[in-house]
């Protein structure tokens, strides 16, 4: 739980000390590179997506299994 917070706060922090210009030269460049990649690899992305969802489903599913009673409902889905 630190780190999801800690990690995006130390990137805006970092993002905050340099010069406008060059943060929006910067996000410019990654933007369209992004894009473009994207349309490039399309099916390559989706497929990889796919498999670290089910890589992680099953990570939680062994996760689970290995915990004590009382703290396996804190990693339930809701429903």
């Amino acid at each position: 739980m630190l780190m999801q917070v800690a990690i995006p706060l130390y990137l805006v922090k970092l993002i905050l000390s340099l010069p406008l210009k060059l943060t929006v030269a910067a996000a410019s460049v990654m933007a369209f590179t992004s894009f473009f990649t994207y349309e490039q690899y399309e099916e390559e992305f989706d497929a990889f997506v796919k498999l670290i969802c089910i890589l992680r489903r099953n990570l939680k599913m062994k996760l689970m299994r290995n915990l004590p009673a009382p703290l396996s409902p804190l990693f339930q889905s809701p429903d």
